[in-house]
């Protein structure tokens, strides 16, 4: 009995110095190992909707099932006129192709290949005449293909022909809100759209809504400064209600 119980000791003197060991040797560590982020490896699509930069796309390197691919939804108006503007970082873009298929992929309505773009402050443009015919309030997937000389990369998203859509207005509104909230003097100004209620209890900044503080939307006591635009992608829109990100 004796040796079970001078074992037992030895054993937990063993544990303790092993993880008092460990623990001097953590923290003497300088953990502070900061590193820059890779720089994109493929270029980077979005539409341009009245002068606004919409729906970031990302590339796939291979063909996607196109009823999976719902990111985004572009709205178009009875001109189906798209444009497309591509960052290519540094990727050699030499031409765009086009497809446009029924929402669940199962028919190809047009293809067109678009040989030249147009350069413009470091992006490349491409504009969109559509010739298919689309029905009115019905979603169709439109696949991009970049040939860059290595690869043909792909991208996508939603397209949706619809009439008397407040689009740029709900894009503005976005755009005026999150800046607003930047700057305690002007996020007085959305106070108006807030359902402020006392009850509500949110730990984070992440985590706000229209029952929230006006003091919580404009960030408290910190002070975050913008260092890019945002490019909000386009979830849902229709004639009387639209969502972005």
């Amino acid at each position: 009995m004796k040796r079970i119980v001078i074992r037992i000791v030895i054993l937990r003197c063993i544990v303790i110095l092993g993880v008092a060991g460990t623990s001097l040797f953590l923290n003497s560590e300088d953990t502070n190992d900061l590193s820059d982020m890779n720089s994109a490896s493929l270029p980077e699509v979005t539409v341009e909707l009245d002068g606004i930069q919409v729906n970031r796309m990302n590339g796939y390197r291979q063909k996607m099932q196109v009823d999976f691919t719902r990111d985004s939804v572009t709205p178009i108006d009875t001109s189906k006129t798209l444009i497309i503007v591509v960052n290519p970082h540094d990727a050699q873009v030499g031409s765009l192709a086009y497809e446009i298929r029924t929402s669940d992929g199962s028919k190809v309505l047009e293809n067109q290949m678009i040989p030249n773009l147009t350069e413009e402050d470091g992006y490349l443009k491409a504009e969109l005449q559509l010739t298919c015919d689309m029905r009115m309030n019905q979603e169709y997937s439109l696949q991009i293909t970049l040939e860059t000389g290595e690869e043909e990369v792909y991208y996508y998203t939603r397209i949706v022909q619809r009439s008397q859509l407040a689009t740029t207005e709900y894009l503005n509104f976005a755009t005026d809100f999150y800046e607003k909230c930047m700057d305690a003097a002007t996020a007085e100004e959305l106070s108006s759209y807030l359902e402020t209620d006392a009850d509500y209890q949110s730990g984070s900044y992440t985590d706000v809504d229209i029952h929230a503080s006006l003091d919580q939307i404009s960030w408290g006591s910190l002070d975050p400064q913008i260092s890019q635009s945002a490019i909000p992608p386009i979830n849902a829109i229709n004639e009387t209600t639209g969502s972005l990100q």
